[in-house]
């Protein structure tokens, strides 16, 4: 608000705040905090604000200085809302010829998911904090959340430092390299579903190792930095990303295109499941067991990418479900170790089991 209690728009409250940054009046320590109130405002906004001087720009990156991790974080955010201004800009393109948008590489809207209302009401949460507060809070959570996980990006990506995206959420569920590509070697076909490709670890050694890959996503962002990352590994000409819920999309693929694989990845409710003594395919959103007979329509070539702890009753079950549908009446469960850790399992089924 105001002074004189009228309300003004966020645009404008962002030139007040830089007005009084290059303000000769204004003390260094008052510079200091108005700075961080732009740097907060700017990531939550999507806010981009030119200025005659790169003193913002040079406060920005102070800031960030000593945490790797958020700076990663920001330049993400950055960069996801460049790539999204781009993915507008081919839409208007495609609308205003009249053109039906399937060319490659773009993301396509299959869902009408809308989570605006959510995203209404963390902004009415955040409103009763104090912005530097907020901020402040935020890098902080980065540093604890995904700090371990930070130090090993290469483990991730052997081409992190060549500019390769991920969000908080990618950082614990991305699929290591190593165990990405040993599992795109075992998958290699003509054409393969990658269900649930989040920011593109599998999907990238997948397109190194199959004529083309067919990638599956909920969330845009997610889509755009897989598009991103596979760039930098020179393999998007093969990948085709569509915005789309799979659960809605496996329906609709049927009859239509032929799969030769699929790749099941889905959400294991984050970190937590590792102090479980179990993880059952039943507690998984969506649920483990409707996800694969979706797959199973689809192609009876599947491999499931599962937690080391999963209940060893539900492989037998999907074996079960397999055979019902048509496919192989036996899976093989292999074993994913780094530096002789047991991290995951991959349990494949139909052709992609190994010949005995």
């Amino acid at each position: 608000m105001s002074s004189n209690g009228s309300s003004i728009s966020i645009t404008e409250r962002v030139q007040q705040i830089m007005n009084n940054i290059e303000s000769n009046q204004t003390s260094s320590n008052k510079r200091k905090r108005l700075r961080k109130k732009l740097l907060y405002l700017q990531k939550k906004h999507t806010i981009v604000t030119t200025s005659s001087s790169n003193k913002d720009e040079q406060a920005n990156s102070d800031i960030l200085s000593s945490s790797p991790v958020a700076k990663h974080i920001l330049n993400t955010h950055k960069t996801l809302s460049s790539l999204e201004i781009v993915h507008q800009q081919q839409k208007e393109y495609a609308k205003n010829k009249n053109l039906t948008v399937t060319f490659s590489n773009y993301i396509k809207d299959n869902n009408n998911n809308n989570n605006d209302s959510q995203d209404n009401n963390n902004h009415n949460s955040d409103n009763n904090k104090d912005e530097e507060t907020i901020l402040m809070e935020s890098m902080k959570n980065l540093e604890q959340d995904i700090g371990k996980y930070y130090g090993q990006r290469f483990r991730l990506f052997s081409k992190f430092d060549d500019g390769i995206l991920l969000d908080k959420e990618s950082w614990f569920s991305v699929t290591p390299e190593k165990i990405a590509e040993h599992i795109a070697q075992r998958c290699k076909c003509s054409f393969i579903l990658d269900a649930f490709c989040g920011a593109g670890g599998n999907t990238i050694q997948f397109a190194k190792q199959c004529d083309h890959v067919l990638s599956v996503d909920i969330d845009k962002k997610k889509l755009m930095m897989a598009s991103h990352n596979a760039k930098i590994y020179q393999c998007l000409d093969r990948i085709d990303l569509v915005h789309s819920d799979f659960m809605y999309f496996a329906n609709s693929i049927q009859g239509i295109q032929h799969v030769d694989a699929v790749f099941l990845s889905p959400p294991w409710g984050g970190p937590s499941y590792l102090s479980k003594p179990t993880v059952s395919l039943d507690d998984m959103t969506p649920n483990g067991f409707e996800i694969f007979r979706l797959a199973m329509r689809i192609s009876p070539n599947i491999a499931y990418f599962l937690p080391r702890n999963i209940d060893h009753f539900d492989l037998a079950k999907l074996t079960k479900i397999s055979k019902e549908m048509g496919g192989s009446e036996e899976c093989e469960v292999e074993e994913n170790y780094l530096n002789n850790v047991l991290k995951t399992i991959t349990v494949y089924f139909g052709d992609l089991i190994k010949k005995k």
